[in-house]
């Protein structure tokens, strides 16, 4: 697993960066957990006529704890896909605004996300939401939305600060 990158000499918030290292190491493990309970479910469908039951329940709820488990660090780590055409045309000192400005409109975003989810689980609670075959609740996948969405709101945040006061990326990502 790559460190998250670092711009200047020293990074802001490296408790940051452990906490995302953290969930994308617990996001591979589901990863790797998907992945056997899809051979295993692929073998005993047509090997043995026999398919797990709740497989794609499991399946589902899995993609999100990957999905949201790694979603932070691959932002941290700058694992998105950018694009950087502009950066020589307007400038260092326009792009570090447009970097913070974009970061604080990701946070807000995300945190808005957050706030949904939660209430969707609220909700979910509420109501009893579960499953289809193995009536798994789902309140608890509608917590991991709102906690994943609101760590990467704090990565936006810290990637703001970080390139207003020169410790994050220089003219852009």
């Amino acid at each position: 697993m790559s460190e998250p990158r670092a711009s200047g000499p020293t990074r802001m918030f490296p408790w940051l960066d452990a906490a995302v290292r953290w969930l994308a190491l617990f996001s591979g493990l589901c990863l790797v957990f998907l992945m056997g309970l899809t051979v295993v479910d692929v073998v005993g469908r047509y090997v043995f006529h026999s398919p797990i039951f709740g497989a794609q329940d499991l399946s589902e709820l899995t993609l999100i704890l990957i999905v949201f488990g790694a979603m932070a660090y691959c932002g941290r780590t700058d694992g998105h896909v950018s694009v950087d055409l502009f950066v020589e045309a307007i400038g260092a000192k326009r792009m570090r605004i447009a970097t913070v400005l974009t970061a604080l409109a990701c946070a807000a975003i995300l945190f808005v996300l957050s706030w949904r989810a939660y209430e969707n689980a609220r909700l979910s609670e509420m109501l009893e939401a579960a499953s289809n075959l193995l009536q798994i609740p789902l309140a608890p996948f509608h917590l991991v939305v709102a906690a994943g969405a609101a760590i990467y709101g704090l990565v936006a945040l810290a990637e703001a600060v970080e390139a207003a006061f020169g410790n994050g990326r220089e003219g852009g990502r």
